[in-house]
């Protein structure tokens, strides 16, 4: 067995492959990826806001970026023998994490983006990130 070694000789988990589904709607076109790397930050904050409106966990998750989404998936993981977590656990661990972390975001009424400003310390190499407020009701 040929295993992926990291710098200090420990043995790599084998890579992740990720399936995404978009849903039709009006706001997407089923041919078309969103978000892509043209999308505007904005529309991506007005969608995961949208998608967190609607307690729509399965396209909050979606939404997030692959690195992002590994880290949920990571979190929602019993323990090292699980490689694969179902995506309603995924959905409940990440919604448990946001209630707890972000008390109100999941079910808001309204959402009004107060401000959004590039990273003023972005990592080199990994996607730009936007800082962003916003008022919920």
């Amino acid at each position: 067995l040929n295993n992926a070694m990291d710098a200090d000789n420990n043995i790599l988990p084998p890579p992740i492959h990720w399936q995404i589904t978009i849903p039709k709607s009006a706001a997407l076109v089923a041919t078309r990826q969103f978000p892509t790397k043209e999308t505007r930050p904005a529309d991506v904050l007005n969608a995961q806001l949208g998608a967190l409106r609607d307690s729509d966990m399965d396209a909050t998750f979606r939404l997030f970026s692959r690195a992002r989404r590994l880290a949920i998936a990571d979190s929602a993981r019993g323990d090292a023998r699980e490689w694969e977590p179902s995506q309603p656990k995924i959905n409940s661990q990440m919604r448990a994490t946001l209630d707890r972390e972000c008390p109100g975001l999941v079910g808001h009424k309204s959402s009004r983006v107060l401000s959004m400003i590039a990273d003023p310390d972005p990592v080199r190499g990994r996607l730009p990130m936007k800082i962003c407020r916003v008022r919920l009701g």
